[in-house]
């Protein structure tokens, strides 16, 4: 720039300064006369002539000069909003060259609006001038970079915009939200004073950077607090307040502690100064950073329910009709979005302060690294307290944060300094409109979200304090509070804190222990470590017994809510648990781990069924026919690894290890047991297996009785079958009254009927259980019980069924002896023996059918014929058995025990028994040799029992032989026998060999027959 320009600058600045201090000294009418035309089109005349522009290229229409004041033509050039745009232009690119210009144009236009107000005249003023000298102020904050000696410019427009904002201008909120956002970004994000100090070099130039720094930052305090007194409205403290949040919770800590600084002195302000009217949109104010911005683009879509306005710092609005039910359920759906501030009538009434939020932001300040920070956080609760009192009519009791600004002094320890933060905690608290407190949770919740060290651990502090003394008054916004502290849990930046988490949930559940659990089962949701941390959290707390309670009773909830009446139409596919249950499960399962063993005992009437009916329930129709067998092992392919019922059945051993604590429980029984109970093939033996763990460790109980009871009659049949299996191990030693024993039998006498071939079998073993152990009962009932185990005998369709029957008589037989049994006894005599060659051709089973089921009456299921199939099976070796074959082989096992114990009870029926024993011996002697270890072993016994009926003499070398020999020693030494002393015997057996079938028709399995070839061979030949 050459001499000559900058004198020529030099008198336009000085010419603009000389017209600004003429409307100082100007009257009152000469002001309002000239101040638009003259004074201020002067100066901007002058800015835009010393721009070094032509002024043809800048505006066209100000084609005129510099006039005197008394000039009478001089609203000519009143300035249109057209002709601004060119001169906004200029102003714009306006650079650090152009710095003495543009202080000496800021300097103008304040002492212009200084004079304004001396006069008082506000509205005599262009409105659209006004605007748009406030807009060339803004843009100068905005366009110029901070560098000294540029602050200077800064803080004049901040002055400048004071001054002007006191001449009551209707500002919109978008506009004075852009304002106050464009001054904070030109301040607030500074370097700190150490690095200003090395980029500057020069101490005394930095110093004087510095203080013009401070003053601009209270001059924007005043500027916002100018602002908020000329439109005293809350919506507007609000919009300043969102303006500030970002910068009180930025990373950096000069600009927590500048904005701070605006904060304090925009608070000190409005303490004494402002007195909040209610606007129109007072009941639905946004504050929370993000908020606004959310409103924007295709995330507004989210809010359905809501008309959302498309510009900046406005609050969407509910739709006309829409009802409180759907404008919560809006509400709801805004999700991570910043929260909406719902006001209650009595908030609409008065004026309304975000105490909760503001609280929530500043506590955690309280304990920021830098000291001044800490003090001015503490001085800005002060002024908020005394905000609160005010609005709400209320006097303020407490003692004053401000007086706790020594102990936050940096000579003293942190330690020390964090129990000041939390003694102003109590005292925010104790002032606190409970009616915010989600809004206060979600100013601790940003806290945790993008801050650390300090203010995360006074965060936490703060939390722990307010649900402490406020906890209790919570009620209705507690799901909202669990909400956000669910939230917490994953967005937690600095996850080491997590526990301030666990411990306001814990708190909260002393305080509200039913909703507080059902809340947290379906917010904390997917089961995460940090989930599982805070069950245990809530389990070792002296609440841990209720909270698993509640759990217990919720879990029993569910499971009757999905609990339906089977259908033969379902698959195993569909019964599928709720999430809701798995939730459940794993939470018991938390929480009895930390529990103590009397605790969990005392709910184990509870929680033993809630389980139980979780597992049956997800079973499905397929355990309904599964076939039992105690052979029956668990095979590798059962136990699948996206099983379903696995989590209720190892929630369900860690109940039982706690209950028990016993040494002869271990792992690998659990392990097995768990195996047992999640497969449906093998979940009725589980059961039994679990009941008699149950009564070795006495903890069966009435209560216990009684809810299996229940199970009895519902409409599940998965869980009478549940109860079935229970009562059926029960029934070995039931704790059970003589009146309620009466009640069982009947109740087994009837599903003894059931549909389901696994309830059958089930009820046909509690049977024979409950002879051994309530006999006198059962006798004075034998005659129904007798008839019921005898028509199951015709089941043939089911093996199991049969055979568990046959094993119930045999307890029947040897209880009640045959005497009591009257014709009964020759009645079971004769089907029993049907069972010997229970692997032989199907057509001796159809012979069977024909003689001892049509021809009485008894009518076989129409499944019969796959059992028949199964008796083709070929033989396999015993670590590959089918289960087909694992079932008849318990069949025969099952018949020779039978025929055993009627054998021993036959001394009043010695002329029947040696019938029959007549037509059996030839079986049992080929059975001595069954490729079962376990059949031929009872099979040795039965026919040393009825060796006596077999009209023989010297019948007690033959018992005495079957005691000391093997097989086929005993098969070769009975046929040596026979030949001495019973010839004919002998005969018959050469004769049953030469056709291949006993002499009741029944067809000998071929390795029956070559079994008798062999005897008959090795005897010729000893010959």
């Amino acid at each position: 720039m050459t001499r000559a320009s900058r004198r020529a600058q030099a008198t336009c600045n000085a010419a603009m300064l000389t017209y600004s201090s003429m409307a100082l000294r100007a009257s009152k009418e000469q002001l309002l006369a000239h101040v638009e035309a003259d004074i201020v089109g002067n100066i901007l005349l002058l800015y835009i002539s010393s721009s070094q522009v032509p002024q043809e290229t800048v505006c066209p229409s100000m084609k005129i000069q510099a006039l005197p004041l008394d000039f009478p033509h001089v609203h000519m050039f009143l300035l249109q909003p057209a002709d601004l745009h060119p001169v906004q232009s200029v102003f714009f690119s306006a650079g650090p060259q152009n710095l003495e210009k543009n202080l000496a144009l800021v300097q103008s236009i304040t002492e212009v609006g200084c004079a304004i107000q001396a006069v008082g005249n506000f509205g005599s003023f262009d409105p659209v001038l006004q605007h748009k000298l406030l807009l060339i102020l803004q843009n100068l904050m905005r366009k110029t970079l901070w560098d000294f000696p540029a602050s200077s410019l800064h803080l004049k427009v901040i002055l400048a915009l004071e001054q002007w904002s006191k001449l009551k201008i209707s500002f919109s909120r978008k506009e004075i939200c852009s304002l106050l956002s464009d001054c904070c970004q030109s301040i607030l994000p500074l370097p700190s004073a150490d690095e200003q100090m090395e980029e500057i070099g020069n101490a005394e130039v930095a110093l004087l950077q510095l203080q013009s720094l401070h003053m601009a930052t209270k001059a924007l305090g005043r500027l916002m607090a100018v602002l908020l007194k000329t439109k005293p409205t809350t919506v507007v403290f609000v919009d300043i307040v969102h303006v500030l949040w970002l910068r009180l919770s930025s990373d950096n800590p000069w600009e927590r502690k500048r904005a701070l600084q605006v904060y304090a002195q925009l608070l000190a302000d409005c303490r004494d100064g402002v007195t909040f009217q209610v606007s129109k949109d007072a009941h639905r104010v946004p504050l929370l950073p993000g908020t606004t911005g959310a409103w924007k683009g295709s995330s507004a879509q989210l809010c359905t329910g809501f008309r959302v306005p498309q510009h900046y710092g406005v609050a969407p609005l509910p739709s006309p009709g829409l009802s409180g039910a759907r404008v919560g359920d809006a509400r709801g759906r805004w999700g991570r979005l910043q929260p909406l501030f719902f006001l209650s009538p009595m908030q609409t009434r008065c004026a309304y302060v975000p105490f909760g939020s503001l609280a929530g932001l500043l506590g955690p300040l309280t304990y920021d690294p830098v000291t001044s920070s800490r003090q001015l956080a503490a001085t800005c609760l002060s002024s908020l307290l005394h905000i609160q009192a005010k609005a709400t009519n209320r006097v303020f009791e407490t003692d004053d944060p401000a007086s706790w600004c020594e102990g936050l002094s940096n000579q003293i320890a942190a330690s020390q300094q964090l129990q000041t933060s939390v003694k102003i905690g109590k005292i925010v608290c104790k002032n606190f409109p409970k009616e915010q407190a989600t809004d206060f949770m979600m100013a601790i919740k940003e806290t945790f979200r993008r801050a650390r060290g300090r203010r995360v651990r006074a965060a936490g502090n703060w939390m722990i304090t307010f649900v402490k003394i406020c906890g209790k008054d919570i009620l209705p916004d507690v799901p909202g509070v669990l909400s956000i502290l669910h939230t917490c849990t994953w967005s937690m930046l600095q996850t080491s804190f997590m526990y301030f988490v666990h411990d306001a949930v814990l708190i909260l559940a002393r305080y509200h222990e039913e909703l507080t659990t059902d809340v947290i089962i379906q917010k904390f949701v997917p089961m995460d470590r940090n989930t599982l941390e805070l069950w245990r959290t809530l389990g070792k707390d002296s609440i841990g017994i209720c909270v698993l309670r509640r759990l217990s009773e919720k879990l029993k909830r569910v499971g009757d809510d999905s609990s339906e009446p089977s259908s033969s139409s379902r698959r195993l596919e569909d019964h599928q648990p709720s999430p809701e249950s798995l939730t459940v499960a794993c939470a018991i399962s938390e929480v009895v781990s930390v529990q103590a063993e009397k605790g969990v005992q005392s709910l184990l009437p509870s929680l033993l069924p809630g389980l139980l009916l979780q597992v049956s329930e997800a079973l499905g129709e397929e355990m309904l026919f599964a076939p039992l067998s105690p052979w029956r092992g668990l095979s590798e392919d059962q136990r699948r690894e996206d099983n379903v019922r696995r989590p209720f059945c190892e929630t369900l051993m860690s109940v039982l290890s706690k209950c028990t604590q016993k040494n002869w429980l271990t792992p690998s029984w659990m392990q097995k047991m768990s195996a047992m109970l999640e497969s449906p093939h093998t979940h009725a033996e589980g059961m039994c297996l679990l009941t008699r763990v149950l009564v070795r460790a006495q903890l069966i109980s009435q209560e216990l009785i009684e809810s299996f009871s229940q199970w009895l009659d519902c409409p599940s049949a998965n869980l009478q079958l549940t109860a079935m299996a229970f009562f059926a191990e029960l029934m070995n030693d039931p704790p059970i009254e003589g009146r309620n024993v009466l009640k069982i039998l009947r109740v087994f006498t009837e599903k003894a009927q059931h549909r389901s071939s696994t309830i059958r079998q089930m009820a046909v073993r509690a049977l024979g259980n409950a002879v051994s152990s309530v006999p006198m009962e059962v006798r004075k009932h034998r005659r129904p019980v007798v008839q019921v185990l005898q028509q199951s005998l015709a089941d043939i369709a089911c093996p199991e069924v049969v055979a568990e029957s046959m094993v119930a008589l045999a307890e029947f037989v040897r209880v009640l002896q045959a005497v009591n049994l009257g014709s009964a006894f020759e009645a079971i005599a004769r089907s029993t023996k049907m069972f010997f060659e229970s692997v032989s051709e199907p057509n001796s089973f159809c012979r069977w059918s024909e003689k001892w089921g049509v021809g009485r009456g008894l009518h076989a299921p129409r499944g019969w014929p796959l059992l028949a199939e199964c008796l083709l099976w070929p033989r396999y070796p015993a670590d590959k058995r089918v289960s087909g074959l694992q079932e008849l082989e318990y069949l025969r096992y099952s018949a020779f025990r039978l025929y055993s114990v009627l054998a021993s009870s036959a001394s009043i029926k010695r002329s029947f028994f040696a019938g029959e024993v007549a037509e059996t011996w030839v079986s049992l002697l080929l059975h001595l040799r069954d490729p079962d270890f376990a059949v031929a072993s009872m099979c040795k016994i039965t026919f040393s029992l009825c060796a006596p009926f077999m009209g023989l003499s010297r019948v007690q070398e033959i018992i005495d032989l079957s005691k000391r020999l093997g097989a086929n020693e005993l098969q070769y030494e009975v046929c040596s026998h026979l030949a001495r002393y019973a010839p004919a015997m002998l005969d018959r057996l050469h004769t049953i060999a030469r056709r291949g079938c006993l002499e009741n028709g029944q067809r000998l399995h071929t390795s029956a027959v070559e079994i008798l070839d062999d005897i008959l061979a090795r005897r010729r030949r000893r010959n």
